[in-house]
């Protein structure tokens, strides 16, 4: 049981790690986009500029999108509700073991 807790508090590290991470790679996605534009001198500098402008800001909207409920999002209790009604009583036995292996 201690094993088990102390997998799961190295787990949650990791995560946040990994978020941390990303957000500061996304920062600087930003602040180097800001200054390669800044200096450029062409107008292709200015196309790479503007090209990792919007890979960050296409990161950016992800990190927002990923925010708080993860990448699967909200969870949804009628769509639950309704899966497992059709697990429950549409499927048949085979189905059933299939999903809930």
């Amino acid at each position: 049981m201690a094993r088990d807790s102390s997998v799961r508090r190295q787990r949650r590290r990791r995560q946040h790690q990994r978020i941390s991470e990303r957000e500061s790679t996304t920062k600087l996605l930003e602040t180097l986009a800001v200054v390669l534009l800044a200096e450029a001198k062409d107008s292709g500098d200015q196309l790479i500029a503007v090209s990792l402008a919007l890979v960050a800001l296409d990161r950016r909207r992800q990190d927002r999108r990923n925010g708080r409920c993860g990448r699967r999002g909200p969870y949804d209790q009628q769509k639950s509700e309704d899966f497992f009604d059709i697990l429950l009583n549409v499927s048949s036995d085979r189905m059933f073991k299939v999903w809930l292996r």
